[in-house]
C-alpha cells in the first residue's frame, strides 16, 4: 500500500507543479476572477488524482519487468501513452458532453466534481485492494 500511494503522490505532486504554473500564467496573463482561479483548483487537483491513480491501475496490470537497465525501463514503457490517451478521452467525453447538454458553469463543475471525486474514490479504493494484492505477488 505504502509503494502504490508513493508513485501516486509522486505523479500528483508533479502534477501539482504542472498545475501551478499554469494558474500562475493565467492570473499573469489574463487576470481572471478568482472563483475561476479557485474552480480551475480545485477540479484540477481531482484530475490530476484521476490521472495518477489511472496510471498506477495501468502499470500494475501491465507492468515493465523485463529491462537491462533504467533507461529502457522508461523509454520502452507504453504505459504512460496508455494513461496519457485514456485520460484525454475522459476529459474529451466531459467536455463534449458539458457542450451537448449546454450547463452552465455552476453545474458543469459541480458534475466534473462529484463524477470524478467519485472516481478517484474508486480507483483509491481498487488500488488499496487488489492492487496491493497484485503487487504482493509480483514481488514474490
Amino acid at each position: 500500500e505504502k509503494q502504490i500511494m508513493a508513485k501516486v503522490l509522486s505523479g500528483v505532486a508533479m502534477g501539482l507543479v504542472g498545475l501551478l504554473v499554469l494558474i500562475i500564467a493565467a492570473l499573469v496573463l489574463l487576470s481572471p476572477p478568482l472563483y475561476l482561479v479557485l474552480l480551475t483548483l480545485i477540479a484540477g487537483v481531482i484530475g490530476i488524482f484521476f490521472t495518477s491513480f489511472l496510471g498506477m491501475l495501468i502499470d500494475l496490470h501491465f507492468p515493465k519487468l523485463d529491462w537491462d537497465n533504467e533507461q529502457k525501463a522508461v523509454k520502452q514503457n507504453f504505459n504512460s501513452v496508455i494513461n496519457m490517451f485514456l485520460s484525454l478521452l475522459f476529459a474529451g467525453i466531459s467536455l463534449l458532453l458539458v457542450f451537448i447538454f449546454r450547463l452552465k458553469l455552476p453545474l458543469a463543475f459541480l458534475l466534473i466534481v462529484a463524477v470524478y471525486g467519485l472516481l478517484d474514490l474508486l480507483l483509491y479504493r481498487i488500488l488499496l485492494t487488489r492492487g496491493a494484492k497484485q503487487l504482493a505477488e509480483m514481488e514474490g
